[in-house]
């Protein structure tokens, strides 16, 4: 028994009042309908997110069947070449990895067969009995028109029609083709380019015309562009077609595919076996289903070949998955709680005279808790509910936009009954937890405080503050200290939760600093702001919840910002950035002329592409025998680029690792970009043009090189050589090693031999023989050692090929050491000096912009329209497409949050200072302060959150670049090549957008939704 104004009140416990408090509680919910649909919808969205993520990773995999069914289609097995050769292979049953048996690697290396194709027709005659059913899908990639120009797509020759391979391609529109003119494609190529069913297209290399029957897909590449044809449609008449006409480049095509019928029992693991030990590759559909045991499987015995799933790297990625997942769930618990928080406390307060009724009706303080936590309860149910049947409907309404973005197509719909009841149970613990706080504190209220309406004084906790800086400074420096010691990323994310959870605890001191700043403001925001301030139970989870999620936010663009300036150092591009290439393809003009043709084609890129400036036209330079006919095979003459002894990279050798062990990261970055070093891991040319060595002019310089010195231009002029990278000179001269295998004996105008009448000699050029204290071998003609400098005709030594000539040149400056595709510039009347041949290579251009792939399209057709075999290189640089795309939606995702926390803020403000705001009307306030003091007070709590966020985000983000920085430091001291250079970055762009967009467009949505008039209510009596 309870005594109430003296008078004796029966205590009820146990079911019973918590019955009366849900009882309260959803009688409360619905009078305050608006508050009550502010909780439950915020309480309903992540509900609804996490159902529709876990229906749709319970469904986005096909099943076993459906996986089976795409590779093979109704056939019982595939059998293809392995790309061994006619030897052994070793295979796992589902032939995801496969290799040669322990030993044989070695022998197959010097093994002549090992590079030949293995003829699978007759392995399958061999090994299947008679009257197995077989077809065929064979790929090459080809030229087809679009309506835009040309475009490189994948030809697939298969019977799509066929009952074998039934499941493999999923017809969408038309009918599959059934003659040889007839092709379909995926959906994928029709959009892209600019096609329909019943278009026409061609072939590069063909000379029919084909009409597209059919848009199909690919079930398991939706995203793929393919063209898919009769067998024998484009393959066998490309190649005759290439046979007839030299100049046409004849087609590649990639190994045949063999899906069988086997009669019996399918094809066995016997049969794979059998079929391993001649060089096919098999996948089995009675494998698949039912695959042997380990020890039975000699690939998972084999070094480097037996292992994948199930190992240990495997399984700490599923780990990290989970972590991952985990501290996604909890981030958005701690969301809801913060924002549905001040949702209940402003619930509680204005239900304080009602809390008082109940207290005197002999309620004491827990079941007035437990009144206000029932309506958290009630609430919690109704949005968990929601967000789960609204979940299991937007999963299946938005299937298809997963799939397209997935680029497959899913299994059956999957939904778990017990993950639903599970989320269900985190939506209600969410709406409790929210409710925790406003329910401890309306405990704590005295009845009679209630009952007049008084909210009392409470002043802030001086210790919270205190603690939350001691933590920001632990967990800060615990972060970051992991980091650099290399303690792992579990350091590095205990540091920064600590850091975090710190700086929420000093949100509301910072929150009554701002006020301490507004007093020369106008009167809605020093209203808005000292409101806040006077009201930090209610602004400061809402400025919490903000930072929470821009925290995050910041943290992983940094991350991806600081990877992808990464992605960028490591990137080697094929041509100078803002350029492009119109390059000859040497092969297919064999025999031809396309010097004839090319002015031309020069001028017509000039109208197809955005260029800008001068054309540069260059030729390629070579000796001896032309490495690019057939007719040379391997007997063909070089020109190599010589690099002085003292230039060598010091990476290189066996002192590079004694070096790399004392490089910082900076300074092995400052080597391996230095003119010595930047040869090291390679040199790639561009196209057909050559090997580091072009003939051009100064047009070259300005137009790719971007070398705008008249000194340069001078020496061009003068028939002086350009040198780009200055590695290869010493003494301001470069060395050439010249070797005219394959052709025949010179015997005028060779370098290196004293000029003889009407030859004009090399200024600057000083020759060496192929050997020491010899006289140049393959000129004819020999030095008279009685008589230095005169010259008589000899009997012809045994030609030596190779010779060494040393020329003066302009060395450019370092910047120029790394640029693409060419090392040093020959003007040609050098290159005649020193009999090389040269011919035409192409041109180069500078563009305004990187060309589209419209752009690039029309400039392939308008190529192909020409009488030489060439082709377009587009530098377009490194790809960042999906870092751009990823960092938008973080942005999105920020900025939703942030302007959801203060609207939810800005609305329970004005509902709590609805009494204030009418004062201010009566004593005459303007009318445009409510809807000042809505934007002020909604911009006030994104701004704060935004920058509090910002701030907590880069700690983790360069904790863990530091991690990757030991990691790459320790794996450029195993390899001295690899680079070391882990850049961290902040990503500015959507710093800017957090700070200054959002809050602004918080405060304008604000201002502009709240109604600046208010209608004055009438006193009593």
């Amino acid at each position: 028994m309870k005594r109430v104004s003296g008078i004796r009140v029966p205590r009820v416990t146990g079911v019973p009042a918590w019955r009366a408090a849900l009882r309260i509680a959803r009688r409360d919910a619905l009078r305050a309908k608006a508050r009550s649909a502010l909780v439950v919808v915020m309480i309903a969205l992540p509900v609804l997110a996490v159902t529709v993520a876990d229906v749709t990773y319970h469904s986005a995999g096909p099943t076993r069947a459906q996986e089976i069914t795409r590779e093979l289609g109704a056939a019982d097995a595939q059998f293809s070449d392995a790309g061994y050769g006619p030897g052994p292979i070793v295979q796992m049953p589902d032939a995801s990895r496969l290799g040669t048996p322990r030993g044989s690697a070695d022998e197959t290396e010097n093994d002549p067969a090992a590079g030949r194709p293995v003829d699978v027709a007759a392995v399958l005659a061999g090994l299947l009995p008679k009257g197995t059913r077989t077809v065929t899908s064979q790929d090459v990639d080809g030229m087809v028109r679009t309506s835009h120009g040309l475009r490189r797509v994948t030809v697939r020759e298969m019977p799509a029609a066929d009952a074998l391979l039934r499941g493999k391609v999923d017809v969408r529109r038309g009918l599959l083709p059934d003659e040889p003119h007839e092709l379909a494609a995926t959906t994928a190529f029709l959009e892209s380019s600019g096609l329909r069913v019943g278009s026409h297209t061609r072939i590069k290399g063909l000379a029919r015309e084909f009409r597209i029957t059919a848009a199909v897909e690919l079930p398991g590449d939706l995203n793929g562009e393919y063209l898919i044809a009769r067998p024998h449609a484009v393959i066998d008449p490309w190649r005759a077609q290439a046979e007839r006409d030299k100049r046409a480049a004849p087609p590649h095509p990639m190994p045949k595919e063999y899906y069988v019928a086997a009669k019996g029992g399918g094809v066995t693991w016997q049969d794979v076996r059998a079929a391993n030990e001649r060089g096919v590759l098999v996948r089995s559909r009675a494998v698949l289903r039912d695959p042997p045991p380990d020890a039975a499987v000699p690939a998972a015995r084999t070094p480097g070949v037996g292992i994948g799933p199930g190992s240990a790297t495997d399984t700490g990625d599923s780990r990290r998955v989970t972590v991952a997942l985990a501290t996604v769930a909890a981030m958005a618990v701690l969301e809801i709680v913060l924002l549905a928080g001040p949702a209940f406390a402003v619930g509680a307060r204005r239900a304080r005279r009602q809390l008082g009724l109940i207290g005197i009706c002999g309620a004491d303080r827990g079941q007035l808790r437990a009144v206000v936590l029932a309506g958290g309860v009630v609430l919690g149910t109704a949005g968990a509910v929601l967000g789960v049947l609204l979940g299991l409907g937007l999963s299946v309404l938005c299937r298809p936009v997963f799939e397209e973005w997935d680029g497959q197509r899913f299994g059956p719909v999957t939904a778990v009954p017990s993950h639903l009841l599970t989320i269900v149970g985190l939506g209600v613990l969410t709406g409790v937890l929210a409710a925790l706080v406003p329910a401890l504190v309306a405990g704590r209220q005295s009845v009679l405080q209630s009952l007049a309406g008084r909210r009392g004084v409470r002043h802030g906790s001086r210790v919270l503050p205190g603690l939350g800086l001691a933590a920001i400074l632990l967990g800060g420096g615990l972060a970051l200290v992991g980091g650099a010691t290399g303690s792992g990323w579990a350091v590095v994310a205990v540091g920064s939760v600590v850091a975090e959870l710190g700086m929420l605890a000093c949100v509301p001191v910072l929150v009554g600093a701002c006020a301490r700043f507004g007093g020369r403001l106008p009167l809605a925001a020093r209203f808005a702001l000292r409101d806040a301030a006077r009201n930090r139970g209610r602004t400061a989870p809402a400025v919490a919840a903000v930072t929470a999620a821009v925290a995050g936010t910041v943290a992983v663009a940094t991350y991806t910002v600081s990877l992808a300036a990464e992605d960028r150092f490591g990137y080697e591009p094929l041509l100078r950035p803002g350029t492009v290439a119109l390059l000859v393809d040497s092969y297919a003009n064999e025999g031809g002329h396309p010097e004839k043709a090319l002015p031309a084609l020069r001028r017509a890129m000039e109208h197809a592409l955005p260029v800008t400036g001068e054309r540069a036209d260059v030729d390629r330079v070579w000796a001896g025998a032309d490495c690019y006919t057939r007719a040379a095979g391997d007997d063909c003459g070089e020109i190599e680029l010589v690099r002085p002894d003292t230039h060598r990279c010091p990476l290189e050798g066996p002192t590079g690792q004694d070096l790399a062990e004392r490089l910082s990261a900076d300074e092995h970055r400052r080597l391996r970009r230095g003119p010595e070093c930047v040869d090291a891991g390679g040199f790639s040319p561009i196209g057909d043009a050559g090997e580091k060595v072009l003939v051009g002019d100064a047009r070259l310089l300005r137009t790719y090189v971007g070398l705008h010195d008249p000194a340069a231009e001078r020496a061009l002029a003068e028939g002086k050589p350009v040198l780009l990278n200055s590695a290869y000179a010493q003494n301001g001269r470069v060395q050439l090693r010249i070797t005219a295998t394959g052709e025949p004996l010179r015997t005028a105008g060779t370098p290196g031999t004293p000029s003889v009448p009407g030859t004009p000699s090399v200024p600057g050029a000083h020759d060496t023989p192929g050997a020491a204290g010899q006289g140049d071998r393959g000129s004819g003609y020999g030095r008279n050692s009685g008589h230095r400098g005169a010259v008589t005709p000899t009997r012809p030594a045994p030609p030596d090929p190779s010779r060494k000539v040393f020329l003066d040149a302009y060395v450019a400056p370092e910047a120029y050491a790394a640029t693409p595709g060419v090392r040093l510039i020959l003007p040609a009347v050098l290159a005649h000096r020193l009999n090389l041949h040269t011919a035409p290579a192409g041109s180069f251009y500078a563009v305004r912009h990187t060309p589209g792939k419209a752009e690039e399209e029309r400039a392939n057709a308008v190529l192909d329209r020409g009488d030489a075999a060439t082709s377009l290189y587009i530098e377009r640089g490194p790809e960042t497409d999906e870092d751009d795309f990823f960092l938008m939606v973080l942005a999105v995702f920020a900025g939703l949050v942030t302007i959801g926390a203060a609207v939810v803020t800005t609305g329970l403000a004005k509902a709590d200072a609805e009494t204030d705001l009418t004062t201010l009307s009566a004593v005459g306030a303007p009318p445009g302060v409510r809807r000042g003091f809505a934007g002020f007070q909604c911009a006030g709590v994104a701004g704060l959150g935004v920058l509090l966020g910002s701030v907590a985000g880069v700690v983790p983000a360069v904790a863990l670049r530091l991690v990757d920085g030991r990691d790459a430091l320790a794996a450029m001291r195993r390899d001295p090549l690899i680079p070391a250079h882990t850049p961290i970055e902040l990503p500015w762009t959507t710093l800017t957008v957090l700070a200054v967009g959002v809050p602004v467009l918080a405060g304008l949505l604000a201002a502009c939704s709240t109604r600046s008039r208010t209608t004055l209510p009438r006193r009593a009596g």
